[in-house]
Protein backbone atom coordinates (compact mmCIF):
# COMPACT_ATOMS: atom_id res chain seq x y z
CA UNK A 1 0.00 0.00 0.00
CA UNK A 2 0.94 3.21 -0.74
CA UNK A 3 2.49 5.58 2.05
CA UNK A 4 1.29 9.42 1.84
CA UNK A 5 5.33 10.16 2.82
CA UNK A 6 6.23 9.97 -0.49
CA UNK A 7 3.66 12.32 -1.81
CA UNK A 8 4.75 15.95 -3.00
CA UNK A 9 4.20 17.45 -0.03
CA UNK A 10 2.63 20.57 -1.57
CA UNK A 11 -0.21 18.68 -2.80
CA UNK A 12 -0.82 16.82 0.70
CA UNK A 13 -1.30 20.46 1.93
CA UNK A 14 -3.28 21.85 -0.65
CA UNK A 15 -5.77 18.44 -0.42
CA UNK A 16 -5.30 18.63 3.65
CA UNK A 17 -6.50 22.40 3.13
CA UNK A 18 -9.78 21.18 1.05
CA UNK A 19 -8.59 22.36 -2.02
CA UNK A 20 -10.82 19.71 -4.73
CA UNK A 21 -8.16 19.84 -7.49
CA UNK A 22 -5.14 18.81 -5.28
CA UNK A 23 -7.63 16.24 -3.73
CA UNK A 24 -8.68 14.32 -6.84
CA UNK A 25 -5.31 14.42 -8.07
CA UNK A 26 -3.73 13.10 -4.51
CA UNK A 27 -6.61 10.50 -4.90
CA UNK A 28 -5.44 9.47 -8.24
CA UNK A 29 -2.18 8.57 -6.97
CA UNK A 30 -3.18 6.47 -4.52
CA UNK A 31 -4.76 2.70 -5.57
CA UNK A 32 -8.34 2.22 -4.96
CA UNK A 33 -8.08 0.14 -2.15
CA UNK A 34 -6.00 3.02 -0.46
CA UNK A 35 -8.50 3.96 2.70
CA UNK A 36 -8.17 7.71 1.26
CA UNK A 37 -9.12 7.38 -1.75
CA UNK A 38 -12.37 7.30 -1.66
CA UNK A 39 -12.59 9.78 0.92
CA UNK A 40 -10.39 12.05 -1.05
CA UNK A 41 -12.26 11.61 -4.16
CA UNK A 42 -15.91 12.40 -2.76
CA UNK A 43 -14.64 15.53 -1.22
CA UNK A 44 -13.56 16.95 -4.53
CA UNK A 45 -16.74 15.68 -6.04
CA UNK A 46 -19.17 17.65 -3.76
CA UNK A 47 -17.19 20.60 -4.02
CA UNK A 48 -18.06 20.23 -7.64
CA UNK A 49 -14.90 19.20 -9.29
CA UNK A 50 -15.93 17.76 -12.90
CA UNK A 51 -13.66 14.83 -13.07
CA UNK A 52 -14.17 13.53 -9.29
CA UNK A 53 -17.70 13.56 -10.35
CA UNK A 54 -17.14 11.15 -13.00
CA UNK A 55 -14.79 9.50 -11.48
CA UNK A 56 -17.52 8.69 -8.28
CA UNK A 57 -19.77 7.95 -10.42
CA UNK A 58 -18.15 5.18 -12.15
CA UNK A 59 -17.62 4.01 -8.61
CA UNK A 60 -20.90 3.79 -7.73
CA UNK A 61 -21.65 2.01 -11.09
CA UNK A 62 -19.21 -0.63 -9.68
CA UNK A 63 -20.72 -0.54 -6.81
CA UNK A 64 -24.02 -1.51 -8.14
CA UNK A 65 -25.43 1.60 -6.46
CA UNK A 66 -27.56 3.38 -8.84
CA UNK A 67 -28.72 6.45 -6.64
CA UNK A 68 -25.17 7.05 -6.13
CA UNK A 69 -24.27 6.65 -9.86
CA UNK A 70 -27.42 8.96 -11.02
CA UNK A 71 -26.55 11.37 -8.05
CA UNK A 72 -22.92 12.00 -9.39
CA UNK A 73 -23.30 12.40 -13.13
CA UNK A 74 -26.78 14.79 -12.31
CA UNK A 75 -24.35 16.70 -10.38
CA UNK A 76 -22.15 16.95 -13.09
CA UNK A 77 -24.88 17.23 -15.69
CA UNK A 78 -25.92 20.55 -13.90
CA UNK A 79 -22.47 21.60 -14.04
CA UNK A 80 -22.61 20.58 -18.01
CA UNK A 81 -20.22 18.00 -18.05
CA UNK A 82 -20.05 16.80 -21.48
CA UNK A 83 -19.05 12.81 -20.60
CA UNK A 84 -21.82 13.18 -17.88
CA UNK A 85 -24.65 13.76 -20.64
CA UNK A 86 -23.34 11.15 -22.64
CA UNK A 87 -22.76 8.48 -19.51
CA UNK A 88 -26.62 9.37 -18.72
CA UNK A 89 -27.34 8.51 -22.19
CA UNK A 90 -25.75 5.06 -22.43
CA UNK A 91 -27.84 4.31 -18.89
CA UNK A 92 -31.22 4.86 -20.52
CA UNK A 93 -30.00 3.77 -23.95
CA UNK A 94 -29.50 0.53 -22.09
CA UNK A 95 -32.36 0.82 -19.42
CA UNK A 96 -29.43 0.34 -16.70
CA UNK A 97 -31.40 0.49 -13.64
CA UNK A 98 -34.17 2.41 -15.37
CA UNK A 99 -36.77 2.15 -17.79
CA UNK A 100 -35.55 1.80 -21.25
CA UNK A 101 -35.67 5.71 -22.66
CA UNK A 102 -34.43 5.44 -26.32
CA UNK A 103 -35.86 9.87 -26.48
CA UNK A 104 -34.44 10.27 -23.35
CA UNK A 105 -31.50 8.69 -24.38
CA UNK A 106 -31.44 10.78 -27.38
CA UNK A 107 -32.05 13.93 -25.84
CA UNK A 108 -28.95 13.54 -24.00
CA UNK A 109 -26.99 12.25 -26.42
CA UNK A 110 -27.52 15.58 -28.68
CA UNK A 111 -27.05 17.42 -25.41
CA UNK A 112 -23.00 16.10 -25.05
CA UNK A 113 -22.73 16.69 -28.45
CA UNK A 114 -23.49 19.98 -28.30
CA UNK A 115 -21.27 20.50 -25.38
CA UNK A 116 -18.15 18.48 -28.11
CA UNK A 117 -18.37 14.83 -26.64
CA UNK A 118 -17.17 12.81 -29.20
CA UNK A 119 -18.57 9.95 -28.86
CA UNK A 120 -22.01 11.44 -28.33
CA UNK A 121 -21.38 13.06 -31.92
CA UNK A 122 -20.56 8.95 -33.35
CA UNK A 123 -23.34 7.97 -31.48
CA UNK A 124 -25.95 10.11 -32.96
CA UNK A 125 -24.41 9.25 -35.81
CA UNK A 126 -25.33 5.75 -36.09
CA UNK A 127 -28.87 6.37 -34.26
CA UNK A 128 -29.84 8.23 -37.63
CA UNK A 129 -28.18 6.15 -39.77
CA UNK A 130 -29.96 3.16 -38.71
CA UNK A 131 -32.99 4.65 -37.24
CA UNK A 132 -33.10 3.66 -33.77
CA UNK A 133 -36.08 4.92 -31.93
CA UNK A 134 -36.06 8.05 -34.77
CA UNK A 135 -36.91 8.07 -38.44
CA UNK A 136 -33.93 7.15 -40.67
CA UNK A 137 -32.27 10.25 -41.70
CA UNK A 138 -29.16 10.59 -43.92
CA UNK A 139 -28.61 14.52 -43.45
CA UNK A 140 -28.56 14.13 -39.86
CA UNK A 141 -26.76 11.45 -39.57
CA UNK A 142 -24.19 13.44 -42.28
CA UNK A 143 -23.92 16.07 -39.75
CA UNK A 144 -22.98 13.84 -36.22
CA UNK A 145 -20.56 11.98 -38.73
CA UNK A 146 -18.77 14.82 -39.47
CA UNK A 147 -19.07 16.43 -36.07
CA UNK A 148 -17.39 13.66 -34.67
CA UNK A 149 -14.49 13.53 -37.53
CA UNK A 150 -14.02 16.85 -36.88
CA UNK A 151 -13.53 16.16 -33.18
CA UNK A 152 -11.42 13.35 -34.10
CA UNK A 153 -13.66 10.30 -33.15
CA UNK A 154 -10.99 7.47 -34.41
CA UNK A 155 -13.74 5.12 -35.60
CA UNK A 156 -15.64 8.16 -37.40
CA UNK A 157 -12.70 9.22 -39.46
CA UNK A 158 -12.48 5.67 -41.39
CA UNK A 159 -16.19 6.13 -42.51
CA UNK A 160 -17.16 7.34 -45.92
CA UNK A 161 -21.34 8.15 -45.76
Amino acid sequence: MMNLDNIDQSLLKKAESGDATAQFELSMLLPLEHRQHISLLTSAAQQGHEQALLCMARYEQRQKNFEGTMKWLNQAKDLNVPRAYFLLAEIFKLGEDVPLDLEQSIEYYKQAADLGETDASFELFKIYKDGIGVRKNKEIAEKYLNLAKQNLHIEAAAIEF
